[in-house]
């Protein structure tokens, strides 16, 4: 229960600040054209709506895996992924002149795959939650100690994260090339 506190706080903070900043985010890039500047501003905002249920699903995962159970979250996921593929072109592009969003419908999309796989979650947890007796309980000493043994490897995996955005920024200087060059050495 702790973990999935800390997952819908770390959240709504990390959808709060990108939802606040997208303008600077986006602008980051040096994008150069108005229109794509404005598309990915409103995909991001949209689909930071999603971002809780993308944190409680990736936690959800880990925690079945650390069960020894990787089938069920894989095909979670792929209940996600499947309703994504299916849902973008037809957010996207619509049908017979509706429900056309253009790229909205993407960022849509991922929301509702998102959404999909956490309640499929919530469902099956239940059986597992009842056969294994597992405590709903907040814990603050547990929470410290997760948040202290959890800070290295966030620091690393934020720094690496940091880096890759600033060197997709230089590389988007070079164009498609040099994105793509970048994107095949990472």
């Amino acid at each position: 229960v702790n973990g999935y506190v800390m997952a819908v706080v770390l959240g709504i903070v990390y959808a709060g600040v990108v939802i606040l900043y997208r303008v600077e985010i986006i602008g980051f890039f040096n994008i150069g054209d108005a229109m794509i500047q404005k598309n990915a501003e409103n995909y991001l905002r949209i689909s930071m709506f999603s971002t809780v249920f993308m944190y409680l699903n990736a936690l959800y995962a880990s925690v079945m895996m650390s069960m020894g159970n990787s089938k069920l979250p894989f095909k979670l996921n792929t209940v996600g992924f499947i309703i994504n593929m299916v849902l973008d072109p037809i957010l996207i592009f619509g049908i017979g002149g509706h429900l056309n969003f253009g790229v909205s419908g993407a960022a849509y999309a991922s929301i509702i795959g998102r959404v999909t796989v956490f309640l499929l979650s919530v469902i099956a947890s239940r059986k597992v939650i009842a056969n294994h007796g597992i405590s709903l309980k907040i814990s603050l000493v547990e929470l410290r100690e997760v948040i202290k043994m959890g800070m290295p490897i966030g620091v690393q995996r934020i720094s690496f994260t940091v880096i890759s955005i600033i060197m997709a920024r230089i590389s988007a200087g070079y164009g498609a090339t040099g994105i793509g060059v970048q994107k095949i050495g990472l």
